[in-house]
């Protein structure tokens, strides 16, 4: 592969992970759109217990992902 490909493949991939872990996020912190009142009673309880941990470890993956792209990126350049 030369660079050009792999510097877009870098690109593509953190705009999936950002996606991704934005969705993951949303979940964990409470905003997510839960139909049914068993559903949603199940799904506040497990955010009230489970969430925080969640959104601590998507920041770290995302902060660990960011700086791996990152020197993949300026390794290409």
């Amino acid at each position: 592969m030369d660079n050009q490909t792999l510097l877009i493949a870098s690109i593509l991939g953190i705009v999936a992970f950002s996606l991704i872990a934005r969705y993951f996020y949303r979940y964990a912190d409470g905003k997510a759109n839960v139909q049914g009142s068993d559903k949603k009673e199940k799904y506040l309880e497990w955010q009230e217990t489970h969430g925080a941990s969640l959104k601590k470890a998507i920041k770290v993956l995302s902060i660990i992902f960011g700086v791996l792209m990152l020197f993949q990126v300026l390794s290409l350049l």
